[in-house]
């Protein structure tokens, strides 16, 4: 069974950086994620760090961890957990790991996500012992 390894997800990732700065308003980037591989994925887990989806320079203080949402075209919540990367101390570094249902050859798939303080649902935290399990399934 075929899978994408790290550094080719970061490959076809297009981020389009449109933070909003209005204050009180909840981060929110639209990205865009391009399959330029010969064949399709399903159950595609893709990792997005965060400071290359929101951005350098951005006040991640602002953020709070347990509250990262991304949805797809059509609005619906996708799945994803918060991977932690050392150092401790800063969110930036962190990766959001999105499983994708579908992705098909060329296609592009356009996702915003948000982080919104006061979600019902937390996002959960990424073990890398439970994404390799899911993974290699």
């Amino acid at each position: 069974m075929e899978r994408v390894s790290l550094g080719l997800a970061a490959a076809w990732l297009t981020a389009l950086l449109s933070v909003q700065a209005c204050a009180g308003a909840a981060p929110e980037v639209v990205v865009t994620l391009t399959n330029d591989f010969d064949k399709s994925f399903t159950d595609l887990p893709v990792f997005l760090q965060v400071f290359r989806v929101f951005g350098r320079g951005v006040d991640y203080t602002r953020f709070d961890a347990k509250c990262f949402r991304v949805l797809d075209e059509q609005g619906r919540e996708l799945p994803c957990s918060l991977r932690a990367i050392p150092p401790d101390f800063s969110l930036a570094n962190d990766e959001l790991v999105v499983i994708l249902p579908t992705l098909a050859r060329g296609e592009t798939r356009t996702l915003r996500v948000q982080n919104a303080r006061g979600r019902v649902r937390p996002t959960p935290v990424c073990e890398s012992a439970a994404l390799l399990a899911a993974v290699m399934r």
